[in-house]
C-alpha cells in the first residue's frame, strides 16, 4: 500500500496575499480530520464551506459539513484555508531541472547526479500541488527507482508514471541519453 498519505492528497492554499505558508502536517496518527474553510469540489463546480474531512490511514473516508469526528483523531483546523484534489501534471523530468549551464548539464552530470537531486525535486513537486506525475524520461532508470522508493515511502513525492528512457531525434534534448 502506498505511504504517502491521502492528506497530501489536499494542497493548502494559504493566505497568497499575507504570504503565509502551511508546513506539511504530521502524517504519523491514523485518524485525521480537517477542517476546512473552503473544499474546491471541482466535480461538482462548487465551492464548498466548513467542510470536514476525514482521513482513515491513506484513504478519504468522507466529506462533508457537521461530520462527527471521532474522539481519536487529530484535528487539523484549516478553517481560514481552501483545500482541493491534488493537481496532475503530465509531462515533467524528475530527475533533471535545467542548471543554465546546457553543457554542464548533459555532458558533466551523470545518472548518479539525477538521482541525488530526484528526491528533493519530487518533495518540492509534492508540496506544489502536484500528487500525480508523468515523469516523461531519465537517464539511468532513476524515474524507475524513484517511483519505487516514493512508493515504498523511502521518500515523499508523487505517485509518478514514469517512462524509463528518452525518447526522441538525434541531436535533440532526449538523443544526448
Amino acid at each position: 500500500m502506498r505511504k504517502t498519505p491521502a492528506l497530501l492528497f489536499l494542497i493548502l492554499i494559504a493566505g497568497l496575499s499575507s504570504g503565509q505558508t502551511v508546513a506539511p502536517p504530521n502524517v504519523s496518527h491514523v485518524i485525521k480530520a480537517i477542517k476546512a474553510g473552503r473544499l474546491i469540489d471541482p466535480a461538482q463546480g462548487l465551492v464548498l464551506e466548513n467542510v470536514v474531512i476525514l482521513i482513515d490511514h491513506d484513504t478519504v473516508r468522507s466529506i462533508g459539513k457537521n461530520l462527527p469526528i471521532p474522539d481519536s483523531a487529530q484535528i487539523i483546523d484549516l478553517g481560514q484555508f481552501t483545500v482541493l484534489p491534488g493537481l496532475i501534471d503530465c509531462h515533467t523530468h524528475l530527475s533533471s531541472q535545467p542548471s543554465g549551464d546546457y553543457y554542464a548539464d548533459i555532458f558533466r552530470k551523470t545518472a548518479v547526479d539525477d538521482a541525488i537531486v530526484a528526491p528533493v525535486h519530487a518533495l518540492r513537486t509534492l508540496l506544489a500541488g502536484f500528487t500525480t506525475c508523468r515523469d516523461v524520461g531519465s537517464r539511468g532508470l532513476v524515474d524507475v527507482a524513484l517511483r519505487d522508493a516514493i512508493n515504498r515511502g523511502d521518500v515523499p513525492g508523487p505517485r509518478l508514471f514514469v517512462a524509463t528512457l528518452f525518447i526522441g531525434s538525434t541531436g535533440s534534448h532526449g538523443g544526448r541519453v
